[in-house]
């Protein structure tokens, strides 16, 4: 069972480290809404190939609870489409 749940969070991960890149293609208008800069460094802190490093997570958690207060500022209606998806995901 635990190993389900670290693979879902792997696969999640990952996911939204694509998104964070993908994102940055149309930087301005993503980062005009929200700042992943924070995120950005952590993904690349913490995930290297298929590995998330969750104890190193578990260190930066003021790092994150940062990120979290960054995100729960954010005007999601002013969000749509690829934009509001990524943040749904690295809110998640």
């Amino acid at each position: 069972m635990f190993e389900r749940k670290q693979q879902f969070f792997t696969i999640l991960m990952i996911l939204s480290l694509f998104l964070l890149i993908e994102s940055t293609v149309s930087a301005e208008s993503f980062s005009e809404k929200f700042d992943n800069q924070i995120y950005a460094s952590l993904l690349k802190k913490h995930v290297v190939g298929k590995r998330v490093n969750y104890d190193g997570f578990k260190k930066d958690e003021k790092l994150l609870d940062e990120y979290l207060a960054i995100l729960s500022q954010t005007d999601i209606k002013s969000l749509s489409g690829n934009t509001l998806f990524a943040f749904y995901i690295n809110a998640y």
